[in-house]
């Protein structure tokens, strides 16, 4: 608001009976920035007693809740407030520990690659197979001219393929942890996919946000479907690849608990905070706050609870200190009164006096 105009605006809202148009000098903008915030500040201090209750209540409901869901899961499961305190240190050890050093970041970025280049040589693959199953006379031009083409496009990718695979074997990435254990190797690579499938989902979601906004024309409504089209097909390929992954990790590692593979109906009406996207499973395959749900369950509903509590002493102080302010500003109101309690005697016999005074003129 350094040009005014904002400050404008509250002065205009201030004033109803000024026009909007009418000219404003920098003192009425600031005096009205300062009636504004004094008013603010004022309904804020009367409302705070109400205002710290409700927030309260909900708070003290969230906990009962959290509390519930811990009484649940030990008396199911037997997991006690004391073990999922542990694994909580525990996952905060391990995601701290898991730090990537420089070489694991170019060695991420080299399975990225990996895996983008393997995804583009399955979908051409499918391709290949798509068109190879229309009848030649079925064909459009296009279409003829793409499959002579796409089997130079396999070649190259499988190359490309060859040539990070040598380059992930090489000395800079052989002492790296994890680089021969082949499980290890899967599970990054699932990894990978995995973030790939969630990038997908949130181009999904924010396409869908734009599209549910208001004002949008004819036209716009026709880029946003074909924008949505492309969107959805990219996350049906992500979620194609990842399940392809997960599959063959499950059959050959056959882990204690599986790796998820949700329908893709499943995947387009999740949400971000879904518990699938996390990736503790796959970077900690041994760890039961990693696998186990219902350990996770715990340690939501144990953090919950202990910020509940947190939140509640935050309340109390500043019910406290509202409190405080209304007992001095009742003070202050008093000490005030008692000032101007004499005048007002005065006054007010003054004026009786005067009244007494012109009612003998009148009757003399």
């Amino acid at each position: 608001m350094s040009d005014g105009e904002g400050m404008e605006r509250i002065w205009a809202y201030l004033s109803p009976l000024i026009s909007s148009l009418r000219y404003s000098t920098k003192t009425h903008r600031l005096v009205a920035l300062d009636l504004r915030s004094s008013h603010h500040n004022d309904t804020g201090k009367t409302n705070s007693i109400r205002l710290l209750l409700d927030r309260g209540k909900q708070v003290e409901e969230a906990m009962k809740t959290a509390l519930e869901k811990l009484k649940e899961i030990e008396d199911n499961f037997g997991h006690s407030t004391v073990y999922l305190a542990n694994q909580w240190i525990r996952q905060r050890e391990c995601q701290l520990s898991a730090m990537e050093t420089e070489s694991e970041r170019d060695m991420m970025r080299q399975v990225e690659e990996l895996v983008e280049l393997e995804d583009q040589l399955r979908d051409t693959h499918n391709t290949i197979v798509s068109l190879r199953a229309k009848r030649r006379r079925d064909r459009t031009s296009e279409e003829q001219r793409q499959l002579h083409g796409l089997p130079d496009t396999v070649v190259s990718l499988e190359e490309q393929i060859d040539q990070v695979i040598s380059e992930l074997g090489s000395e800079a990435f052989r002492g790296l942890p994890g680089a021969s254990d082949a499980e290890t190797k899967a599970l990054i690579r699932l990894k990978v996919s995995k973030s790939k499938l969630y990038k997908a989902k949130v181009g999904v979601l924010e396409v869908q946000k734009r599209w549910d906004q208001r004002g949008s024309g004819t036209r716009m409504q026709a880029r946003f479907k074909k924008l949505m089209s492309s969107k959805v097909k990219l996350l049906k390929s992500k979620w194609t690849s990842y399940c392809n992954r997960a599959t063959i990790y499950n059959e050959n590692y056959m882990p204690e608990i599986d790796i998820g593979t949700p329908t893709f109906e499943e995947i387009k009406s999740m949400g971000l905070d879904d518990h699938f996207w996390d990736m503790g499973s796959l970077l900690h395959p041994n760890e039961p706050w990693a696998i186990d749900p219902n350990v996770r369950e715990g340690i939501d509903a144990l953090l919950t609870s202990t910020h509940c509590k947190d939140e509640l002493r935050r309340i109390s102080r500043e019910a406290r200190q509202a409190v405080k302010w209304a007992i001095d500003r009742s003070n202050s109101l008093e000490n005030l009164y008692d000032l101007l309690d004499p005048v007002c005697l005065l006054l007010t016999s003054q004026k009786s006096q005067s009244s007494f005074d012109d009612m003998e003129r009148q009757l003399l």
